[in-house]
């Protein structure tokens, strides 16, 4: 028999952590955190793989693995609100697509939407850097928000926050419950920022040309044109970027031109469909 130091390891942790990482990355986000999971009980870096595979939980909406996190890097506040999530899970209501309004942006934006808090109706900025919502800090106060503030805190610019309702397309729009927040001073309650991740999940459809998004209530992706083409995506810390002879984010230069005037942004299949 060969000494057991030539023999090659079986499973090697950092193997699985790169192939998680990169799967996650193509918005495989259940088959990478599964890798890095892996990973785990083979050895490897808890620490390091809990960094990764926090958002990959809050991406697919596991609160209860979020919440469990061996070696987890949230704070106090954002455990309280993965356990809060996990006895108040996620749900959507509404028509099975609506179509928003929306104002194209410019440089690191993609656009501004408008969404119902409560009583509240905010223009979104739709920010790619971003994940769930950014509100502004007055909102705190009202019902339609739940705060996360450990009393024991130090002072912070940022609040751990759950937006218990937000509503896309006006009363008879679709309704999303339970989104993830973050409360800070951005000068007027009328202002927010919302992440791609919030909109992923329905399948959206940014028409620059129109000034509209379609969202899709069930996230299912209708027949696209014959012409239409496909690309490849990653989803960076960010934002998604589209893959084709380089890696361009779909707010630079290059990326609008690739998209075009209208697109969709399908994450269960790994692309974003471009309509000519």
């Amino acid at each position: 028999l060969f000494p057991a130091v030539v023999r090659p390891e079986p499973r090697p942790p950092t193997n699985r952590l790169a192939l998680g990482r990169y799967l996650a990355s193509r918005g495989a986000y259940r088959v990478g955190a599964v890798l890095l999971e892996e990973a785990r009980l083979f050895g490897g870096d808890r620490r390091v793989i809990a960094q990764h595979l926090a958002p990959m939980y809050a991406r697919l909406g596991d609160y209860k693995a979020l919440a469990t996190l061996p070696a987890s890097p949230l704070s106090a506040a954002e455990r309280a609100r993965a356990e809060w999530l996990t006895e108040n899970p996620v749900s959507l209501t509404g028509p099975d697509s609506v179509i928003v309004p929306f104002a194209p942006g410019t440089g690191s934006m993609l656009g501004q939407i408008a969404l119902i808090i409560g009583d509240d109706t905010v223009q979104a900025t739709i920010d790619p850097a971003i994940t769930g919502l950014v509100l502004d800090e007055s909102l705190g106060r009202r019902h339609a928000v739940r705060s996360f503030q450990p009393r024991d805190a130090a002072p912070s610019r940022s609040t751990v926050a759950v937006a218990r309702e937000v509503r896309f397309g006006g009363i008879d729009g679709l309704t999303l419950s339970a989104v993830p927040a973050m409360l800070e001073p951005l000068g007027a309650a009328g202002r927010a920022r919302i992440g791609v991740d919030v909109l992923e999940r329905l399948a959206p459809t940014f028409s620059v040309g129109t000034g509209q998004i379609v969202l899709r209530k069930n996230g299912r992706r209708p027949t696209a044109p014959a012409d239409a083409s496909r690309l490849p995506i990653l989803v960076t810390p960010a934002g998604v970027a589209v893959v084709r002879g380089g890696v361009d984010p779909v707010t630079s230069d290059e990326g609008r031109a690739l998209v075009g005037q209208r697109w969709r942004l399908d994450v269960r299949h790994l692309e974003i469909v471009a309509e000519r």
